[in-house]
């Protein structure tokens, strides 16, 4: 193929996306296959994601929520303007024992985002 280009792989590389919890407020989610971690598609998707819900979306807050020592998740989320602002102790039950979320929180006009 010319310039390098490469053929595209036929399967997704995750995706991310946000929910409105008010009219104001949403929450941010992502998910990407292993193939695609520390590849630089977190950061690209949830910056265009910030940029849209804050300059389109009508969304003035951002939060995110991340299991307690999933490092990866809370540098991609402090890279992209979060601030960690909580621990939830205990939140959920899950493979038999009780875990901890971290909560991020994003206003427009922190970050990258206009």
């Amino acid at each position: 193929m010319p310039g390098g280009a490469r053929q595209a792989d036929p399967y997704p590389l995750g995706l991310t996306g946000y929910q409105h919890h008010q009219r104001d407020i949403a929450e941010v989610g992502f998910l990407f296959a292993p193939a695609a971690q520390g590849r630089g598609y977190g950061y690209e998707s949830l910056r265009a994601l910030c940029d849209y819900a804050f300059t389109t979306g009508g969304v003035r807050r951002l939060t995110a929520s991340v299991t307690a020592g999933n490092e990866a998740s809370k540098r991609l989320l402090l890279k992209a303007g979060f601030r960690l602002e909580g621990e939830l102790r205990e939140n959920y039950w899950l493979n038999g024992r009780w875990h901890n979320d971290w909560l991020f929180g994003r206003l427009r006009g922190e970050g990258d985002a206009p």
